[in-house]
This record gives structure tokens, C-alpha cells and sequence, in this order.
């Protein structure tokens, strides 16, 4: 399929075993920043990349795609030629999380305490307003891990904020101080930044509503298999909070929050609570 680049990022040799051969490889291996994960190697094939002149689409995933998601890339070139015309296409793997967590920030809340906080006084301080308490955010605005593939006018879109916020950071790189403190994800030591970045596409989607965006959905029997227990309440929560469109005092959010309460109840009493989460 032409018009579609979508790199898979990899920073060691013995990952190149798990690199999907309808992806382009993209060689991290002298990875200078590591502490941005997989950052890093975006923005800087973005800002080299004539996407801004091209109708391609260009993506971004991780070694551990496959892993993460149990998609190849012919589910996710089929899945874009089948729904031809978006701005941007979302493979978010982790869609019990999605469902559990009335936001993102919420959700990062969870694993990262203090990140919204970060996330309001960084976009503050860039200039950028919006409301992050207000979000509630479903398969529509959430790309975890950051799979993606987008065409140019939501790279675009995205480089604009991106680059605002990555001016503001380098005007206060303060490493005991705000985003630049460190936090733990995976048993390493890392920034707020790619955390808060990867939380950023929501308010991307936010400040431009006139891009398309569409969320890959595992067909029912898949989603059963991948979250048994779970996959009608997820279903059911994406539809409450894409009805409430970030308002909190809606019924169908007041419907959610029930909704909410029994998966995690329901999550509690799971022995698989953990491998659920990253599902």
C-alpha cells in the first residue's frame, strides 16, 4: 500500500527479532535520550520529514506493537484502507484503561501522581488554554503509547503544540522542577515529558475539532478474548463518554461514573488485574 509510512522504533539489536516487515525500521540504537522513551525519535522524524508537502500518512510504534496491541501491520494497512479520508488513525492498546479511567490525566494520576498539575502549568505557561479537569476522554481522544497514523494536517496541528511546549521546557529545564522531575514506569526512572506529551494528543483533538479522527475498535469477539468480563462494559462506557463531550454534569457522565464503579469492583476481585490493565 503506498501513501502510508509508519516507523517502528527500536534502541536494541536483540529487539530487531520482534520488528513487523510491513513497518519501516527506524534505528534508535545510539538512543540519546532514553529517559524520553520513544519522544524523541518522533519529533525528530517529524520535523525532517516532508509530510507537510505530501498526502502521506505517517505513524509512529513501538518494537512492542505487536506485543502490546496483537495487531500486525496488515490488520492496521487493512483497517486504514478500509476507512479511507481521516486525519488520524489510533491503535490504542490499552482500552480497559480507557474505560476504567474517566481521563487520561485520571488514568496518569494512577501511575504517575502529579501529572496533570504538570500538564496544567505547562500548557499555561505555553500559551496554551484549555481545561484539563473538564476532559472525559474515550477511544476518540486517547492514543497511549502513542500508536498513531496521521496525515499532515493533524501533524500539523500537533507540531504546532508540541513545539510550543517543548520551547516552554527548554526555558525552564529545571531537573528538580516540574515535568522535568522524574517518575517510574516499567521499573526505570524517566521525565514527566513523555508521559505528559503522549497525554497532549487529546488536547490536540480539543483545540482543532475539525480533524477526523478515528479509534481502531477490536471486533466484539476479540475484545472478549483480549478483556473477558469486561468488553460490553467498555463498550458501554466509550458510548456514555462520547455522549457527555467533556461534560461532567451530564447524565450519561453521572451514568458513567456508575458504570465505572462496578468495573472496578469488578477489576478488584479479578487474579488477572494486572495483565488485564495492559489490555
Amino acid at each position: 500500500m503506498t501513501g502510508i509510512k509508519i516507523h517502528q522504533i527500536y534502541y536494541r539489536e536483540d529487539q530487531k527479532q520482534y520488528l513487523d516487515e510491513g513497518f519501516s525500521p527506524w534505528n534508535n540504537l545510539k538512543n540519546p535520550h532514553p529517559e524520553w522513551a520513544e519522544l524523541w525519535a518522533i519529533i525528530k522524524t517529524l520535523k525532517r520529514h516532508p509530510w507537510a508537502r505530501s498526502p502521506e500518512l505517517t505513524g509512529f510504534v513501538s518494537w512492542k506493537f505487536r506485543r502490546k496491541t496483537g495487531l500486525s501491520s496488515k490488520d492496521v494497512l487493512d483497517f486504514i484502507d478500509t476507512h479511507p479520508g481521516y486525519d488520524c488513525y489510533i491503535f490504542n492498546p490499552l482500552t480497559l484503561q480507557t474505560a476504567l479511567f474517566a481521563s487520561v490525566w485520571e488514568q496518569g494520576e494512577e501511575w504517575h501522581p502529579g501529572i496533570k498539575g504538570h500538564g496544567h502549568h505547562l500548557l499555561q505557561a505555553a500559551g496554551i488554554k484549555t481545561d484539563l479537569d473538564s476532559y472525559v476522554d474515550g477511544f476518540a481522544t486517547t492514543a497511549y503509547c502513542n500508536y498513531l497514523v496521521a496525515g499532515p494536517r493533524f501533524w500539523k496541528a500537533y507540531l504546532s503544540l508540541i513545539r510550543k511546549v517543548m520551547a516552554t521546557l527548554k526555558k525552564h529545564r529545571r531537573a528538580e522542577v516540574g515535568p522535568w522531575q522524574e517518575t517510574i514506569h516499567n521499573f526505570r526512572e524517566y521525565h514527566f515529558v513523555p508521559f505528559l506529551i503522549e497525554r497532549f494528543f487529546g488536547v490536540v483533538v480539543r483545540l482543532h475539532p475539525d480533524l477526523k479522527i478515528l479509534p481502531y475498535r477490536y471486533p466484539a469477539e476479540k475484545q472478549a478474548e483480549r478483556t473477558p468480563g469486561f468488553a460490553q462494559l467498555i463498550e458501554r462506557a466509550d458510548d456514555l463518554k462520547t455522549e457527555c463531550r467533556d461534560d461532567r454534569n451530564s447524565q450519561s457522565f453521572q451514568e458513567y461514573l456508575g458504570l465505572q464503579r462496578q468495573m472496578h469492583n469488578r477489576l478488584r476481585l479479578s487474579p488477572d488485574r494486572e495483565a488485564l490493565l495492559l489490555r
